[in-house]
């Protein structure tokens, strides 16, 4: 496990538990028989169903209206960045006026000085 990230890490144990439930679930199944595993199995099934479409409501409603926000500042002058702040940074045509920050993948990012 050495190397791996807390996301990895976390995925691999979120798989390993699935598993163990999933084989934990049909040995269950196959000791009561197949009459009433197939009975357990469609309750199964509708609850499952039922929370999966409540992950997807909630994912739908969580993301919002997916319009930009207004980043905080002078709602009335937005060439100023912050409160209490008077530097500008505009983007004009093809040219910026101000230092300019590029977040590039995952590695960190580079000042444009």
């Amino acid at each position: 496990m050495e190397g791996m990230t807390s996301r990895s890490r976390r995925f691999l144990w979120v798989g390993i538990l699935c598993g163990l439930a999933l084989l934990a679930v049909g040995g269950f199944f196959v000791s009561i028989g197949l009459d009433k595993a197939d009975k357990y199995a469609s309750i199964l099934g509708f609850f499952i169903g039922a929370i999966g479409l409540i992950v997807a409501v909630y994912a739908i409603i969580s993301q919002g209206s997916g319009r930009p926000t207004i980043p905080p500042g002078n709602p009335s002058n937005p060439e100023i960045n912050s409160p209490g702040t008077m530097e500008k940074n505009v983007a004009k045509g093809n040219t910026y006026n101000g230092d300019a920050q590029m977040i590039i993948g995952d590695h960190g990012t580079m000042n444009n000085n």
